[in-house]
């Protein structure tokens, strides 16, 4: 039976959006405390690493960055050129970039950062993450930035430097650039990185430097190498400032307290008045913090969203059975009519938003490619609509 729209809104508010789901979500959260905290510190490097090649090889502008608005090109040991935006009768044709109308540096960033997340799944709601599922998914949003004007060779260049820095996060360590306890030293410099052709064949390459240029996994005009400083080992390297590391050790800790406990009350005084009693600062769950004065905001404006997904999710399932689709169908049709309502809501998760570059026809071509019909998609999208 399907489940009532007020069941789904009741759920949502005991699991959630109410004090006891905030107190039962920040118990799950305590006791696995060590673990978000890894996880999160990683995603920081992360985006962080690809930032920087972004800034570097790709001429992003780094001041649209969400988490490290940082100048890349000055923040070195030898402050690097940066190429300049296209500017009629300024600039020189091959010597600049152009931005498409319709895509912003921010959109590709927040894309390729949100790709990883998708890259680390097995399973989701509606497909199984299989290597043949998961390049049909790459290569329909390539295809779609391809549409909007961003060049396929610059869109496979990220593709390469995104399976590069995974590898770095989880097989190498660099100095300055590398989180004890996470960080793992390579054997010999030489670590494995899933090709980004078909994430499934592994290539050997050299790491020795947080930023580097790899034969094969870099393109022409998409890359830069230093002759500022060469090694013994005849490695070109650029190096970085120690603002830089700075500014990731800063990133670290902010990360580290929006994810750990933080102190909460007012210090008491280094001697204070015997007849005046001082409470003992604690320490609290910086989600319990966050989510606390947010509790009628998620009541009622998340509730009503539950209601109305509920509804429409019922709606959907009637008319799967109207046409009679099995069981094992059903929960791509019911995962394509969700992403379709989600174009009109705007989430709180940033790096998401680059999804409103699609249309409901994009999200019909892209179940189309996994196997939905076609005639179908359109009733469920009058349905949504």
């Amino acid at each position: 039976m399907p489940k009532e729209p007020l069941q789904r809104k009741l759920s949502y508010l005991h699991n959630f959006a109410s004090l006891q789901g905030i107190n039962l979500y920040g118990l799950k959260w305590e006791s696995m405390l060590d673990y978000y905290l890894s996880v999160g510190i990683s995603s920081v490097v992360l985006r962080f690493l690809l930032d920087w090649d972004w800034t570097f090889d790709f001429h992003m502008d780094w001041s649209i960055f969400d988490q490290h608005p940082v100048n890349f090109l000055e923040q070195q040991e030898q402050p690097i050129p940066a190429v300049p935006k296209a500017v009629y009768g300024e600039t020189k044709y091959d010597l600049c970039y152009y931005d498409p109308p319709e895509v912003t540096s921010q959109n590709l960033e927040r894309f390729f950062y949100w790709l990883h997340t998708r890259l680390n799944e097995k399973d989701t709601f509606a497909v199984k993450r299989t290597q043949a599922n998961l390049r049909q998914f790459i290569n329909f949003w390539l295809d779609k930035f391809e549409q909007l004007g961003v060049s396929r060779q610059y869109l496979e260049g990220m593709r390469e430097k995104l399976s590069v820095i995974l590898s770095k996060i989880f097989n190498g360590a660099y100095v300055g650039f590398a989180v004890i306890g996470i960080a793992r030293i390579p054997n010999g410099y030489r670590y494995q990185v899933l090709d980004p052709e078909d994430w499934e064949t592994l290539r050997e390459v050299t790491t020795i430097f947080a930023y580097e240029t790899h034969v094969g996994l870099s393109r022409a005009g998409y890359c830069r190498v230093s002759l500022a400083d060469v090694y013994p080992t005849g490695i070109v390297a650029i190096r970085a400032s120690p603002q830089l590391q700075q500014h990731l050790e800063q990133a670290v800790e902010q990360k580290k307290r929006m994810d750990g406990l933080v102190k909460v009350g007012d210090d008491p005084p280094e001697v204070p008045p015997p007849e005046v009693w001082t409470p003992t600062p604690i320490k609290l769950l910086y989600k319990r913090a966050f989510y606390f004065p947010r509790i009628e905001k998620l009541h009622w404006r998340g509730g009503e969203h539950q209601l109305a997904m509920q509804r429409m999710i019922n709606q959907v399932k009637a008319l799967l059975d109207q046409h009679g689709v099995i069981a094992q169908m059903r929960a791509a049709y019911v995962s394509f009519a969700c992403e379709l309502f989600n174009l009109q809501h705007r989430g709180h998760v940033k790096y998401k938003h680059f999804k409103k570059l699609l249309t409901p026809d994009d999200l019909v071509e892209k179940y189309k490619r996994f196997g939905c019909d076609v005639d179908l998609l359109q009733a469920i999208r009058g349905v949504v609509s």
